[in-house]
């Protein structure tokens, strides 16, 4: 279970960017790297920069909408784009507020991906992750960087042929939008 916690400091962004740089082609890491490569990054790039910017206003009627279009693109048994709002969701603040946000988004997701990849985006919603996922994000929040971080790293980027690479995606742009909820401009990293 996926405890309240400080909000991971951008150079906790800025060292999941340099991992990401080196992940393989497929999947979605290139949107970290600012490149939209393939035909679902394409079609996903409008709806998640919708998606975000809901998020960061607390626009939950818009963002609700979004996470609706977001899920269920992009091949294998956990679309890459649901993978990638596990990832985002995990970012987001643990308070009453937005801990019904971040289940309602899972929720709306859920709707709209297969059976299996509805069941990670709920348990995801209600802060329940793996193992690996919790080491990750403690390490994280900690600004823990060198081997312990590349070790956690590399266990969550293992997840099958590209949704661990995703979901770090989505940990990269959630904590990129945490922080600007908390004040700080995402230009900054």
């Amino acid at each position: 279970m996926l405890r309240a916690g400080p909000t991971p400091p951008l150079s906790a962004a800025r060292s999941l960017r340099r991992f990401l740089a080196c992940a393989p082609g497929d999947g979605l890491s290139p949107l970290a790297l600012n490149r939209v490569e393939g035909p679902f990054a394409t079609l996903l790039v409008p709806r998640l920069e919708v998606l975000r910017r809901a998020v960061r206003a607390g626009d939950s009627t818009a963002a609700l909408a979004a996470a609706r279009r977001v899920a269920g693109c992009g091949p294998g048994l956990t679309p890459s784009s649901d993978d990638l709002l596990c990832g985002y969701l995990s970012q987001l603040p643990r308070s009453s507020q937005w801990a019904d946000l971040t289940a309602g988004l899972a929720r709306a997701a859920a709707e709209e991906t297969n059976d299996i990849s509805a069941a990670l985006l709920l348990r995801a919603g209600d802060g329940l992750y793996s193992e690996d996922v919790l080491a990750l994000i403690a390490c994280l929040r900690h600004g823990r960087d060198g081997q312990e971080l590349t070790a956690c790293l590399l266990r969550v980027a293992r997840f099958g042929s590209s949704s661990g690479y995703d979901f770090l995606t989505g940990v990269y742009f959630g904590i990129l939008d945490a922080c600007a909820i908390g004040g700080i401009h995402i230009g900054q990293t």
